[in-house]
């Protein structure tokens, strides 16, 4: 493993090493300044540092009605003639073959680009948090996207899981949910767990270890394929209808190791 070369500055604190590849250097003199490395941690004025956050995305799209319509009357006769693998994470409903993208419809393309678009904007925030290289250094950078849809209805659940080979993965909901108002709180809602399993070795009152996404039609949600998530069951009248998706890096991106 070698080292990256000292930039020249003379840094404050007691710590006057280079920091070895992978580290995220912090000025630690009594100054509080924002380190202008690219992924630097970086303190506040009160001198508080959020290591290691989990960058997620969540955008809600105005006039996406015509398409939603077209998507979820494809989408259901998408399930009267495709063969539904559900055993992959659900446990009822649909689940469509990884292939979605693939289709030819006309509100499937839409959905494409506006996914790309989305996930562009969310990849700066998310390099930056993971990588202290710039996302302009990597050459031929490219995604590649694939996705699926989901049918849940009264009782159908969706598993907690993560999406391995992976780096970005997401949500786009075709309806909104419309929940049986007897239902329980969160029923049928997308969840997220914390990533922190050591969190919970000594929790605090009411810790917070969840975040619980309400479907709205026209609203898209990304975050980091590592992410464990799981929809609660569906409680209520007709479908909740979503594309779910990846979207990997291309090899040059990836650490093939030392």
């Amino acid at each position: 493993m070698t080292n990256k070369k000292d930039s020249g500055k003379k840094k404050t604190g007691a710590n006057e090493n280079t920091p070895g590849q992978g580290q995220l250097p912090i000025a630690a003199g009594n100054k509080t300044a924002q380190n202008k490395l690219p992924g630097a941690v970086t303190r506040d004025a009160s001198g508080v540092m959020r290591i290691f956050p989990t960058v997620c995305y969540m955008q809600s799209h105005q006039g996406t009605e015509k398409m939603n319509a077209e998507l979820e009357r494809f989408i259901l006769e998408q399930e009267k003639t495709s063969q539904n693998i559900s055993k992959a994470s659900i446990r009822g409903g649909y689940h469509s073959d990884r292939k979605f993208f693939d289709e030819k419809n006309w509100a499937v393309q839409e959905l494409k680009k506006l996914i790309t678009a989305e996930a562009l904007k969310y990849l700066k925030a998310l390099w930056a948090n993971e990588s202290t290289a710039p996302l302009a250094s990597i050459p031929n950078f490219k995604m590649q996207l694939g996705g699926w849809s989901v049918i849940l209805r009264e009782g159908d659940v969706s598993v907690p899981h993560l999406h391995p080979r992976a780096n970005i993965s997401g949500v786009y909901y075709v309806t909104s949910y419309k929940p049986d108002p007897k239902a329980f709180k969160g029923a049928g809602c997308l969840v997220m767990a914390d990533p922190r399993i050591r969190v919970s070795m000594y929790p605090v009152h009411d810790q917070v270890s969840t975040l619980i996404v309400t479907p709205n039609a026209g609203t898209v949600v990304m975050f980091p394929s590592f992410l464990e998530h799981y929809v609660l069951p569906f409680k209520g009248p007709g479908t909740r209808i979503s594309i779910a998706f990846n979207l990997a890096y291309s090899a040059n991106a990836i650490n093939q190791g030392n």
